[in-house]
């Protein structure tokens, strides 16, 4: 990576991490975080930071009617067809008028009543809420004092750059985490290292836009458990930018 896009990096990082402690980590909220130690496939990747790509996700049954009137219905009735008139005059050997039959409604079935209200049609279904992106974690661990992304990381990494490539609308924060370990404007500018350092190994050896990237340094102001001093809370984390 170019000096100059480091810098960068680096800077955003410093103002990021300026602007959360400032509005007290508010701002940033943890939702819901996974954290691998091992790394997961593509396809759960996928699932948990990009929800809306999965089949069906995003699907939607909307029932429509066509404006129409509505159907009226008429009283079942007895009918009888009206009697021709008589002839003025008929031959006396006149053969028989034939034998018309009566209308009768069945016996079993109620009076069926017009009605005048308009059908209403049924509701359109209300979309589904989309699902929430969540968080992932991976427990990166860096040598003391050290921000260079070590060999045993990079398959995480890795993993990280696969779904970029296979995602190119996705932009990501990249989050660098620590215990309590050790004064907080120390632990503060460590996290920014690291979390440029992970965002540097993305650009050069994934290939990702760094403008696809958003680095942040949150020492350790989000501790994954309550105890701050947990190893556990050594982290670096990756959330979806919207």
């Amino acid at each position: 990576m170019s000096r100059s896009i480091r810098h960068r990096l680096t800077g955003l990082a410093a103002l990021a991490s300026v602007q959360a402690l400032l509005l007290g980590g508010t701002a940033l909220a943890q939702g819901r975080v996974q954290i691998f130690e091992e790394p997961p496939p593509l396809a759960l990747l996928r699932g948990i930071m990009v929800p809306e790509s999965q089949p069906g996700a995003s699907r939607r049954i909307v029932i429509t009617q066509p404006d129409r009137p509505a159907p009226m219905a008429t009283q079942a009735m007895a009918m009888e067809p009206e009697a021709a008139p008589a002839p003025a005059s008929a031959p006396a050997m006149a053969s028989p008028a034939p034998h018309r039959p009566r209308w009768q409604p069945a016996a079993e079935a109620g009076p069926v009543l017009a009605s005048t209200r308009p059908v209403e049609p049924p509701p359109a279904s209300e979309p589904a809420a989309a699902p929430a992106a969540g968080s992932i974690g991976f427990r990166i661990n860096f040598a003391l004092n050290s921000d260079v992304v070590p060999q045993s990381a990079f398959p995480f990494v890795e993993r990280i750059g696969e779904l970029l490539r296979d995602q190119p609308q996705v932009k990501l924060r990249v989050e660098g985490h620590t215990d309590a370990l050790g004064p907080e404007e120390y632990n503060l500018l460590l996290s920014q290292r690291r979390a440029v350092a992970v965002a540097q190994w993305l650009v050069d050896r994934q290939g990702i836009d760094p403008a696809r990237l958003v680095v942040l340094g949150r020492g350790e102001e989000a501790p994954l458990v309550g105890n701050g001093f947990d190893p556990r809370n050594r982290r670096v984390q990756f959330a979806r930018v919207e």
